[in-house]
């Protein structure tokens, strides 16, 4: 298995810069050919979030619609994708920032009773304690 850096899943969704698109594609197609799944981890998805909200101007909508098809391409493999899942349907659903909903869910993912927080964005999370 491959593991991919936030820059080389960039260029796969934005096919934005051909010399390096043209790299990310053969390392994806290699992958593909051995049967084998490019790696995608928790770190890279949430720098992947916030460049393309910050420096692209997605919207959110747009976001999670990313992170759907993301979460839905069986040629990529994540850390956990149902906690990814979780991660994705609180960020749908609430105000946080992805990253503040991925930590939530891990900790939760991980057996965490509740993830103690002064972000009052993430109240509605059943696994959140406001202090």
């Amino acid at each position: 298995m491959i593991g991919i850096d936030t820059n080389v899943l960039l260029r796969l969704l934005l096919d934005d810069d051909p010399s390096q698109v043209r790299r990310a594609k053969q390392v994806a197609e290699s992958a593909e050919a051995a049967g084998q799944p490019l790696f995608v981890n928790d770190v890279v998805l949430a720098e992947t979030v916030w460049t393309l909200g910050s420096r692209y101007d997605a919207t959110k909508p747009e976001l999670i619609e990313t992170l759907r098809s993301l979460l839905d391409n069986a040629r990529l493999a994540f850390e956990n994708r149902a906690v990814l899942s979780e991660a994705v349907t609180g960020y749908e659903r609430s105000s946080a920032d992805f990253a503040d909903c991925l930590i939530v869910a891990k900790n939760a993912g991980a057996g965490c009773t509740h993830t103690a927080t002064f972000d009052r964005a993430l109240r509605a999370f059943e696994y959140t304690k406001i202090l």
